[in-house]
């Protein structure tokens, strides 16, 4: 039996380092998509901890202004600006305080005049401090029914 034998003459010279030099470039698509894919985590990593600080920041205003309502006595805020501090909250280096102003006396409808509307604002200012040093400013209005003089 005759085997039949393809050959072609100088095929394998022709050959030798090709697939060191496929294997190369296959390497260094993958180094480049490895470095690619590590700047793309850093990124997301620095915008997620960007909205950890704000929502803190917002948070501690929020609570300067509940705190505010629920303890200052707002006759005071009549005679001229009261503000409080806070100094910690719930983590290192959170701080918040708020600033409650007078705005105005009026008489709400159907009282018969025997009541008056006192209007205040008040605007609270919450701080993460340390390298994220993140900072929201909130107002919220306020209105209390008081004795008509």
């Amino acid at each position: 039996m005759n085997k039949l034998r393809y050959s072609t003459p100088g095929f394998k010279n022709q050959q030798r380092g090709v697939v060191l030099a496929v294997c190369l470039v296959l390497l260094l698509v993958m180094t480049l998509l490895g470095v690619m894919s590590v700047g793309t985590a850093t990124s997301e990593q620095r915008v997620a901890n960007n909205s950890v600080f704000r929502n803190s920041s917002f948070q501690a205003a929020e609570s300067a202004i509940e705190t505010t309502i629920n303890t200052v006595n707002l006759t005071a805020a009549m005679a001229g600006p009261v503000t409080t501090n806070l100094t910690t909250l719930g983590g290192a280096g959170v701080t918040s305080s708020s600033v409650t102003q007078y705005i105005a006396t009026g008489t709400p409808t159907g009282s018969g005049g025997s009541t008056v509307s006192v209007h205040f604002t008040i605007t609270g200012t919450g701080t993460v401090g340390g390298a994220a040093n993140a900072q929201i400013v909130t107002s919220q209005g306020i209105s209390r029914a008081a004795p008509a003089p």
